[in-house]
């Protein structure tokens, strides 16, 4: 039996001396970047986009990888989105919503009955090297995901099977109705690029690929000088006919707000990925700047170790009372000014199983000491809380400090660096709770993907699950009906509420500030944009 995916889509036809230097510096650099020097548009067309010039994006980082798969963080596909593309991403949908649509694979299906995958490619896709893009070279990326152990859900595989040049269908050891999810996002390379680079030696090959991404996307990497800038040229051979209106692409890493803020201003930089938000606010709401807002977004919340019998938040008294004793409104507001979410429950407003009408354990102090009391603690306790040493954690971290403080719960601080930090909340585990993020969307995956039950999880098994929560997963993986997975979600999500899985703080969307100027026919899914549909008009 044959399952069509859940999801219905479309195809998406989508900055003091020292501040002062760094900008002459950054215009020095767009001087000499390709196109960079006139950046409106070289067509006029009477209707529709503009044709050419170079959009000059900030980012707050620098990526580590752009163009080998298995090392690349969420970061790094982000950086790396203009030259690689995947079989499936993040994508407006027929609704006006976001969610997982077609990319290099036009479809996809669910062979429930023999276990199985099936994608079909797009047709007379070629990589930025003219070499095909086909189901072998699907088949060699999976392959290589699956030898270094990063391709999602990837213990499920049990086969791959080259139909045809463009049809690749994978045998699972079990199927389920998001498997075609954790499959289809990863981003394609060109295998002889790759390959070619070594000579042979695949850790020659590795190397090369790490910063040169040969992909199938709209526009191919010209120069990378890291902490500085990524620019990216037009692919004229982009398989979306008509498709990048623009010549070139830069993306500036400019990790201080007031700097970006400024160049914003003084029209040095035309849009700007992840903003402060206060900078954003002031930019968007004084200054006539545009705000893009994603359906896809973060969500902070505080995991605890309750695997570990020993520690307090083993027993879930005392995890309802932290997540009583936190006023999560007033922490919302505090850190993001009016632009992040308190979180009622386990779920965001832009997920499935969001309920609107379900907030299980608001603001009560006493509440919280209550619970302490019938739980053995009527003198509270201490506990380590991790975090990373971003700024606006300390300031979180701050807050939910204080609030525990007054139910007696003391904090001790550990500001990990992002390698440890990392290794401990998705790998290791670690002691008492870690103050951590993870990105959350619009089709109810993020719930499996963070907190579901292996293999389907890439989290360490630092929580309890409890079996009426793991049977609320399964349901919700195999409703193949559309209805009936939305309602099996919301079950799944308010188990987890209920349960504590952890304790949910605040949530946001992926924000991004414009200038009026910079156009596209995205509406929802920023995010993961390719900057493939968008164009550049006077004002």
């Amino acid at each position: 039996m044959l399952m069509k995916r859940l999801v219905s889509t479309k195809k998406s036809r989508l900055f003091v001396l020292l501040a002062l230097l760094l900008v002459v510096m950054l215009v020095m650099v767009a001087c000499g970047s390709p196109n960079s020097e006139n950046n409106d548009p070289v067509a006029d067309p009477e209707d529709g986009p503009r044709l050419g010039g170079t959009l000059r994006a900030i980012r707050t980082s620098p990526p580590a990888v752009l163009g080998y798969p298995p090392e690349m963080t969420s970061g790094d596909d982000l950086a790396s989105l203009p030259a690689l593309e995947p079989l499936l991403d993040f994508a407006d949908l027929e609704d006006g919503s976001a969610g997982w649509g077609a990319i290099l694979a036009k479809d996809w299906e669910t062979d429930v009955e023999n276990k199985a995958v099936i994608f079909y490619l797009q047709e007379g896709v070629q990589f930025h090297d003219g070499t095909p893009f086909n189901a072998e070279a699907v088949r060699w990326n999976f392959q290589l995901q699956l030898d270094n152990n990063t391709l999602a859900a990837g213990s499920l595989v049990d086969r791959m099977e080259v139909i045809d040049e463009h049809t690749i269908k994978i045998y699972a050891t079990a199927i389920d109705n998001l498997l075609w999810q954790n499959w289809g996002r990863h981003r394609m390379i060109s295998p002889t690029a790759f390959e070619e680079a070594g000579e042979g030696d695949i850790e020659k090959s590795i190397e090369w690929a790490r910063m040169n991404p040969v992909g199938t996307g709209p526009f191919k990497l010209l120069n990378y000088e890291r902490d500085v800038v990524i620019q990216y040229e037009r692919n004229d051979n982009y398989w979306r006919e008509g498709y990048p209106y623009l010549d070139a692409v830069e993306l500036r890493i400019i990790p201080d707000p007031s700097t970006a803020s400024m160049l914003m201003e003084a029209e040095q930089a035309d849009y700007w990925l992840n903003p402060g938000v206060l900078e954003h606010a002031r930019l968007v709401e004084n200054l006539g700047f545009v705000e893009h807002r994603s359906d896809w977004g973060m969500v902070w919340a505080l995991h605890v170790d309750s695997a570990n019998p020993d520690s307090p938040l083993a027993d879930i008294r005392v995890r309802a009372a932290v997540e009583h004793a936190l006023d999560r409104e007033a922490i919302a507001e505090m850190v993001g000014h009016g632009y992040h979410i308190p979180m009622t429950q386990f779920s965001p407003p832009y997920e499935l199983g969001y309920d609107p009408d379900y907030y299980p354990r608001p603001f009560d102090t006493q509440k919280a000491k209550d619970l302490l009391t019938e739980a053995g603690y009527p003198n509270g306790f201490t506990v380590t809380i991790m975090t990373s040493s971003t700024a606006m954690n300390r300031d979180t971290l701050t807050a939910i400090q204080g609030y525990l403080a007054a139910v007696g719960i003391t904090v001790e601080l550990d500001i990990a660096d992002s390698a440890r930090y990392s290794a401990l909340v998705f790998r290791d585990g670690f002691e008492g709770m870690a103050l951590a993020a993870h990105g959350a969307d619009s089709t109810g995956r993020s719930l499996i993907t963070h907190w579901g039950p292996a293999p389907r999880t890439f989290r360490s098994n630092a929580y309890v699950k409890s079996p009426e929560y793991l049977a609320a997963c399964e349901k919700m993986l195999t409703s193949y009906d559309r209805q009936e997975f939305i309602e099996a979600t919301g079950e799944a999500y308010r188990k987890a509420s209920e349960d504590a899985l952890a304790i949910p703080v605040m949530g946001n969307y992926s924000l991004y500030t414009a200038q009026p100027y910079v156009k596209t026919e995205t509406t929802a899914a920023f995010m993961w944009t390719s900057f493939y549909d968008f164009w550049l008009e006077n004002e």
